[in-house]
């Protein structure tokens, strides 16, 4: 299959303006180069938890990563994101 044929997305989140300029700066340059992803919007740090639930998912922390990492919610909402654009 050529890569021009094929589905590609730019993750995004929706009211975050850095995400949101980057990923429109991502589109304008794929389209220039005749590739048209389509954006997606993905889960902001705020939404992780309730996207856990949702789907009944839970952080594996039997070797205390989650608990040593600051950005837990952010890194969470980047895997559902992925997770939601799998599913889709």
């Amino acid at each position: 299959m050529s890569l021009r044929k094929m589905k590609a997305y730019i993750i995004t989140v929706k009211g975050n303006e850095l995400s949101e300029e980057s990923a429109n700066k991502t589109l304008e340059s794929a389209n220039s180069a005749g590739l048209y992803p389509e954006l997606f919007y993905g889960v902001n740090k705020y939404e992780s938890e309730r996207y856990l639930k949702k789907f009944n998912l839970k952080r594996n922390n039997t070797d205390g990563v989650f608990t040593k990492i600051s950005y837990k919610e952010s890194t969470t909402a980047c895997f559902l994101s992925h997770f939601l654009l799998w599913k889709k």
